[in-house]
């Protein structure tokens, strides 16, 4: 039967500084002599959501965000949109008035990485993240 290790306060943090410059699982276990698999493994299992939104006014998740037409789903409260578009609004959450509101996920999150540590769209992005952190790691 193998040795199994668990990964130190070290190793992990070690993959969030290699998964902050778009490492691959690869190159990550040759540095901490761990398996990709194992590395991988970790990733998956200790990342954790980060919700934030991108900056300014992109905090629409909604996977129709782009196309919706929808206005005045705020009725009644016209000081508020001003009769802009739905999805343009900052005042009112999507998710908490619209029938057709489902929440948009990123597809890269299914790939290798697993998380958004490098990813160069990440500040913009309204979408749900995961991140790799080596301390939550550690608690977990």
């Amino acid at each position: 039967m193998a040795n199994y290790t668990r990964f130190s306060l070290e190793d992990r943090i070690m993959i969030q500084t290699q998964l902050s410059i778009n490492a691959s699982f690869k190159t990550i276990s040759i540095l901490i002599h761990k398996s990709a698999t194992s590395v991988a493994r970790e990733v998956k299992n200790y990342s954790v959501p980060l919700d934030t939104f991108g900056m300014g006014n992109r905090t629409n998740r909604c996977v129709h965000r782009t196309d919706c037409k929808k206005q005045d789903l705020c009725a009644g409260m016209s000081y508020l949109c001003r009769h802009k578009m739905c999805s343009k609004c900052s005042k009112q959450k999507c998710a908490q008035i619209c029938t057709d509101y489902r929440e948009d996920h990123c597809e890269k999150l299914k790939l290798p990485p697993y998380v958004c540590n490098a990813c160069s769209s990440r500040s913009g992005c309204p979408l749900m993240k995961k991140i790799y952190d080596a301390g939550k790691a550690e608690e977990a």
